[in-house]
């Protein structure tokens, strides 16, 4: 069941969209941490305990900071999510980043953007890990803190219902973990509007 709150406020006759909004599944999801009598399930090996509802809630902020609205010109975006730290391996994130929409003289749709962002990965569920490590002699890998990501990008309109959009990620930490080597990434991502 999701819930939004939305406000799409003019700037200095510039654009912005912010957003506040929470969900709530009543679907059953396994507890990270407990089995089904609330013991350490990475001791016992035990079924997961079942939770009733999974939730979280979220903020999303954009603003057009300079340029013609809606046109050429810079977008400040800022992302934040929290997750039920009972059922999420990744329980929050937060991203910010700019684009810029018409870099160059003649390419008004093109745009480039940079962002930056956290991924929290969830304690609970590394310590059920390394019980069920210890219990099982397996060498699994869960991390317990934050995965860094940055991204730049560089979205090609060569006509209005084709997007071609290259990007560049460095990732440090993948995982939330320092086990894991860090890494570069160089993607592709085709768009087609019908």
């Amino acid at each position: 069941m999701p819930l939004e709150a939305g406000w799409q406020p003019s700037w200095h006759g510039l654009p912005g969209s912010y957003k506040l909004g929470a969900w709530y599944n009543t679907s059953e999801g396994d507890d990270l941490y407990f089995d089904v009598n609330h013991a350490p399930r990475g001791i016992t090996g035990l079924d997961a305990l079942q939770r009733n509802g999974q939730y979280g809630a979220y903020l999303s902020l954009q603003q057009q900071v300079n340029g013609i609205a809606d046109g050429r010109g810079a977008t400040v975006f800022l992302n934040f999510t929290q997750a039920d730290r009972n059922t999420a391996r990744l329980d929050h994130q937060l991203t910010v980043g700019m684009q810029y929409k018409g870099l160059f003289e003649g390419r008004g749709q093109d745009s480039v953007g940079l962002a930056v962002g956290a991924t929290h990965s969830n304690g609970r569920y590394a310590d059920a890990v390394a019980q069920g490590n210890a219990r099982t002699g397996q060498a699994v890998v869960a991390g317990r803190s934050y995965e860094y990501v940055g991204e730049v990008y560089y979205s090609w309109v060569p006509i209005p219902s084709i997007t071609v959009r290259p990007n560049l990620q460095y990732i440090l930490h993948p995982g939330g973990t320092t086990r894991n080597s860090n890494a570069f990434v160089l993607g592709v991502k085709s768009i087609l509007v019908f």
